[in-house]
């Protein structure tokens, strides 16, 4: 007789439904910039720079200061004020700093900006737009629409629901240098020695940790090559899935990558990696006041214990109403305010399904916010 678990897992599976009649609108009516995907996660924005453009920029939480390529930079007569070097995956680079009046996404702006001149010729794009625009706002990525919200009112903040995750401030690195002001968050991996901090990274199409030696068992999977922005080559290598725990956020047999030999990252201070946020259908950080909320693309849940399951909310009970049939009680928690149509579409079919395996399904009320706890 097939098992249970399987039965249930059928349930959760069959019931994931598409938020097809959601609103693509910000939420609190804030305005939206849509972006293209590039590489699979990677977000493209239109942003101007001395009311000139739009340019193509990357969308890059992971990344401290703004960028322009030399050929924007030659284009707007951007004097340099400044060296800098640029620490990435395995490198060292040099650059130039230079200031802009004003920079423009959407609806937003922030004026006397510092960008970074450097060349970016192999990402094919034109600038990165980074956290020192990014904090001045609490931000909103919807992967299931392509938007970016960025907001200075407060006003998403009531309307972006879920358990709030804490942001971390990176402890004091060892050369001495400022810690990074990035979006940090703290996780378990099911195989590591220790939490590790994760950068939650628009700019990144992997995830990627650094240093792995330090944390992990030396398994590894196998190796390929990367590009870094650089356009050097890299060895990287795969990493055995990991269950990740991320508050009360848990993610099951996710894929990491980690640089091959004993490349170590320049980057990596105060953190051990970057988490990738093609991960989530829809990512709220509010840099400021340090927290993000992070919605999973897929809530797939593990049934080995059916009272976890039952305060999830997903599958209240279980009971044989025959001595062969098995009957399943489903509630469906809408927080996405899912067209009713469509629910009924994925009920119906559900209860098809089940129908021809000999289960009974009784639908409960459709709750659109959590239930509230004694």
């Amino acid at each position: 007789m097939t098992s249970l678990k399987w039965f249930a897992s059928l349930i959760l599976a069959t019931t994931m439904v598409t938020a097809l009649g959601a609103e693509t609108r910000c939420p609190g009516n804030v305005a939206s910039l849509p972006f293209r995907l590039v590489n699979r996660y990677q977000m493209i924005v239109a942003v101007s720079v001395n009311r000139s453009g739009p340019y193509a920029f990357l969308l890059d939480t992971g990344m401290q200061i703004t960028a322009v390529d030399p050929s924007v930079a030659a284009k707007l007569h951007l004097e340099p004020r400044g060296v800098a070097v640029v620490a990435g995956a395995g490198s060292r680079e040099s650059a130039s700093y230079a200031q802009v009046d004003l920079l423009e996404a959407g609806s937003q702006a922030v004026s006397n900006q510092r960008v970074l001149v450097y060349d970016l010729q192999n990402l094919h794009i034109q600038g990165i737009l980074g956290e020192d625009f990014l904090e001045h706002f609490d931000l909103l990525i919807d992967n299931v629409h392509n938007l970016l919200c960025l907001d200075s009112s407060s006003a998403m903040r009531a309307k972006v629901r879920g358990p709030h995750t804490t942001l971390v401030t990176p402890a004091e690195v060892a050369d001495g240098s400022q810690p990074s002001s990035l979006p940090i968050v703290e996780a378990r991996l099911s195989n590591a020695t220790r939490p590790v901090r994760l950068v939650l990274d628009s700019g990144a199409n992997d995830l990627v940790l650094y240093n792995t030696s330090e944390y992990l068992p030396p398994q590894r999977l196998g190796q390929l090559q990367g590009t870094g922005v650089n356009g050097r080559q890299m060895i990287f290598s795969a990493v055995p899935p990991q269950d990740v725990k991320i508050g009360s956020l848990a993610l099951t047999g996710v894929s990491f990558y980690s640089l091959g030999g004993n490349q170590k990252d320049a980057r990596a201070k105060g953190f051990d990696g970057v988490l990738t946020l093609g991960l989530f259908r829809r990512v709220f950080i509010a840099l400021a006041d340090h927290f993000a909320i992070l919605e999973p693309r897929y809530q797939m849940a593990q049934i080995s214990d059916l009272a976890d399951l039952s305060n999830m909310g997903a599958v209240e009970t279980f009971k044989r109403t025959e001595p062969d049939q098995l009957r399943i009680l489903i509630r469906v928690y809408d927080f996405a305010h899912v067209d009713r149509d469509v629910l009924q579409s994925g009920e119906k079919l559900t209860t098809g399904i089940l129908h021809k395996a000999g289960i009974e399904v009784v639908w409960l009320d459709r709750l659109t916010a959590p239930p509230s706890k004694a």
